[in-house]
Order: C-alpha cells, then sequence, then structure tokens
C-alpha cells in the first residue's frame, strides 16, 4: 500500500539562553557534575531533550482527548493491541553558536536544624550561562496516512514554537530553580507541498539555510483543547540595605579568595539561594506555632520531596527565578579568622571576599509561580516572604556579620499589590490557619 509523503515542513532558528542550563554528561572531570559536550568539546543541547521536554509540555497543557495525537506525532511505544510507530518529528541537535560561556557553581546540602553543611554535602557543577545561542532545527514529516489529522499535526507544531518563543519551555536540571529557561528567537519555517513539482525540486537542494515561505501563525488552525492551568504569580521588590554574598570560591591568587555569584557579567540570586531561605523561613514558622508536621507537609507540597526509604518522590510545584542584583557596588574586603577560644586571630587565616554592597538605589526582585497553588500553601509563602521582607529571615552567606538582609519595598500577586502593613494577605492568611486547623 502507497504511503507517500505528502509534506514536509522545516523549521530553524536562534535559541537562546534566559538562564544558566544544566545538562549534567556523567563526567566528573572539571566538576562533579559536567556539562554535556560533543567529540570536539563544544557544548550541545541534544535533539532527544527537545524532544522529551516538548512532548512533556505537550501532555501537561492538552486535554486527554487530544493526547493521541501527540503519540501520532512522536511515535508510540508498542502495546498489546498496537505496533509501535514511527516519529513524524525529527529534532536535530542544538549546536552552540557561540564561544561557551562556562560557569562552575558550588551547591551544597544544609542541615535545616543547625543551618551547617551537611558532612559530604559539598559539590559543584557546570552550567552554560545565559546569553549563550544555539542553532535550533526541526523537520515535521507527514504522510498519506496522516491527512486526516493534518490539521491538528500542524497545530501541534505550532504550540511547540509558540511555547519555545514565548519562553514557556525549561531545559535541563534545576528547571525549578530557574534553571534552562529558553527563548526561541529569529523563526524561519518553509513548508513543502510534496505534490507540486516546484517543491520538490526545493526539497531536493535543500540546505538549512533557507529564508522560509510562511510564518508559524498559518500552523494554528484552533483544533486542539488547551487545558486552563492555574498559576499564581508572586513578585516582590526588595533593596539591600547593607551588603550580601552568594558565595563563589575561585583558586585564582590574582582574585579574592570569595566573590559574589555573577553570572553573564551580572550579579546574581540564583533560585537555589531564594529557595532555601523561604523553606528556612517556613520551617522556623512551623516550629514557633508548634505546627512542625502540618508545615512540613504544605512545604513537600510546595516544592517537593525524595523519599529514599520508600522510594517515593514528588515534582516541585514551584518556580523561582534566577533574580539579577540591580545598581550594586562589588568591593573587595579582608578579613580575619578570629580564635573562639582566645579571641586572637587564627594564624595564616586572613582572607578576601568581595560582597555587593548597597550602591543607593539597589534592589532585587523576587519572582515565583505557583501552579495550582491553594490559597493556605501561598498564606505559608506569604509568611516566609514577611521574614524576608523585614529582615528576619536572611539570604547568602555572613549572616553573623550582618549580610544577606532585605528590605521589602513591594509585594504583588497575581497583578494585584499586597500592603503588608495594612494585613491585606489576611484572605491567604485565614486560608493557613483553617488548613493548620487554628
Amino acid at each position: 500500500m502507497s504511503n507517500k509523503i505528502i509534506k514536509r515542513i522545516y523549521v530553524r532558528g536562534i535559541l537562546t539562553l534566559l538562564s544558566p542550563l544544566l545538562l549534567g554528561s556523567g563526567e566528573d572531570e572539571n566538576s562533579d557534575i559536567d556539562l554535556l559536550r560533543d567529540w570536539e568539546g563544544r557544548s550541545f543541547i541534544p535533539g532527544s531533550a527537545l524532544a522529551g521536554v516538548l512532548r512533556h509540555y505537550l501532555g501537561e497543557i492538552l486535554h486527554s482527548k487530544d493526547i493521541d495525537i501527540v503519540e501520532e506525532v512522536f511515535g508510540r511505544k508498542p502495546q498489546k493491541d498496537q505496533d509501535s510507530t514511527q516519529s513524524l518529528i525529527y529534532f536535530y541537535d542544538a549546536e552552540i553558536k557561540n564561544q561557551p560561556q562556562i560557569q562552575i557553581r558550588d551547591g551544597v546540602e544544609i542541615d535545616n536544624l543547625t543551618k551547617t553543611a551537611k558532612e559530604k554535602g559539598k559539590y559543584d557543577y557546570e552550567v552554560l550561562e545565559a546569553r549563550n545561542t544555539f542553532e535550533f532545527r526541526t523537520e515535521l514529516i507527514i504522510r498519506e496516512k496522516h491527512n486526516a489529522s493534518l490539521k491538528k499535526i500542524e497545530n501541534l507544531l505550532y504550540l511547540m514554537l509558540d511555547a519555545l518563543k514565548n519562553e514557556k519551555i525549561r531545559i535541563g536540571g534545576k528547571t525549578r530553580r530557574g534553571f534552562g529557561k529558553v527563548k526561541l528567537e529569529d523563526i524561519k519555517l518553509l513548508i513543502l507541498d510534496m505534490n507540486e513539482p516546484e517543491d520538490r525540486n526545493k526539497w531536493i537542494d535543500f540546505n538549512w539555510d533557507f529564508e522560509g515561505n510562511s510564518d508559524i501563525g498559518v500552523l494554528n488552525h484552533n483544533e486542539l483543547g488547551i487545558k486552563d492551568i492555574p498559576v499564581t504569580t508572586i513578585k516582590v521588590k526588595f533593596s539591600l540595605p547593607y551588603s550580601l554574598i552568594i558565595k563563589h570560591y575561585s583558586a585564582a591568587p590574582e582574585v579574592e579568595d570569595m566573590e559574589h555569584l555573577f553570572s553573564a557579567s551580572k550579579p546574581v540570586i540564583p533560585g537555589t539561594s531564594w529557595t532555601g531561605a523561604l523553606r528556612h523561613a517556613m520551617e522556623n514558622i512551623g516550629r514557633e506555632i508548634g505546627k512542625e508536621k502540618e508545615i512540613k507537609d504544605l512545604i513537600e507540597k510546595l516544592f517537593g520531596y525524595v523519599d529514599e526509604e520508600s522510594k517515593k518522590a514528588k515534582a516541585s510545584r514551584i518556580y523561582i527565578e534566577e533574580s539579577i542584583i540591580k545598581n550594586e557596588v562589588s568591593v573587595s574586603y579582608t578579613r580575619n579568622k578570629v580564635d573562639r577560644f582566645t579571641g586572637g586571630v587564627v594564624e595564616g587565616a586572613l582572607f578576601e571576599e568581595r560582597p555587593v554592597f548597597n550602591n543607593g538605589d539597589t534592589e532585587v526582585h523576587l519572582n515565583i509561580h505557583i501552579k495550582e497553588g491553594e490559597d493556605a500553601e501561598i498564606g505559608l509563602l506569604l509568611l516566609a516572604i514577611r521574614d524576608l521582607w523585614y529582615g528576619i529571615q536572611t539570604i547568602g552567606g555572613d549572616a553573623n556579620i550582618g549580610r544577606g538582609i532585605l528590605e521589602g519595598k513591594e509585594l504583588i500577586v497575581n497583578k494585584t499589590k499586597i500592603n503588608l502593613e495594612n494585613r491585606e494577605d489576611k484572605k491567604y492568611l485565614k486560608a493557613l490557619a483553617e488548613y493548620l486547623g487554628s
């Protein structure tokens, strides 16, 4: 039976990193978690990673009645009553276009009670910094037997391209902590009707430098049902009254022993640091009100968990973006380690660090997104933000010498300004109180 190709659709563009990318290779030559590299040592995003994250995205947003079209496009595994099918869409490895900007970041597992590092809890990992760019290429091949679902197939491609264009897709590890955010730019779309001799000739002479003949909007036939998934957005503006350091260590003799973390030449507070501060504030709240178990359950619903004993795990529903510190000044600072028993200086313990300081109008913005957030969860999160707002909870290192104190300036929940002084968060706090049974 003939099943000839009736249409080929090619897409190319520039995939730009808007936040750091962590794609581990399983190697540990440069760090505990090295980036994935090709045989020439250049970083890339494998086509399998792009296909996987886009397929997962479609599975989340489409109604169950349209899930079959996802399997038709991406292929399906063999079932008892069905044979396996080949994928219609091909994602090519995204090759990096610029000289890779790679950074080694530090991580440490913290004991929640002592606020100190767990034994052997220190690790580091490589990331590609924001603003690195990749060449994006994909190809969709449609055969005669798919003609009946042609519009749905094209619509599916539109949803993927639209998601990449509008920053809805994250790739790699730690995506819920601000990593892996990408944007597809300079999109070129080439549609070839294989029944037309002219288009067949274009395919014979095809190369990836094509200029395109259509806009991606032509693929949107409104044939697929999209779920309405509620997302709560919280935005907080803080000022930095004193100083702050998220420590980044260097072995180079010409620079300080420790400096504040920079990404793409800008000082940042990573999503992992925000997460640690917020979780710690929540745990303190639980201890203060005598509701540790209930608060722990809420924390795990929000931030996810991994239970090594039962082998159970739950993904985080809260996304915390990496924040850029604006209008700061970095100053080198020399300190001595002091012997706590004698009160004297420890010999050979002189060190230098380079925190960021207030420069008059220094500010930082915290951006949080909660998928299907409940009022009680938002209430707990707002209590933790309140502790950051008033400087009760610090962020970063050297809190014992006054660093990491923030001062709240503006709080917005779902585009509505909330005045904490006037207790305008009482709707969420009431829901939290009802959840806790108090």
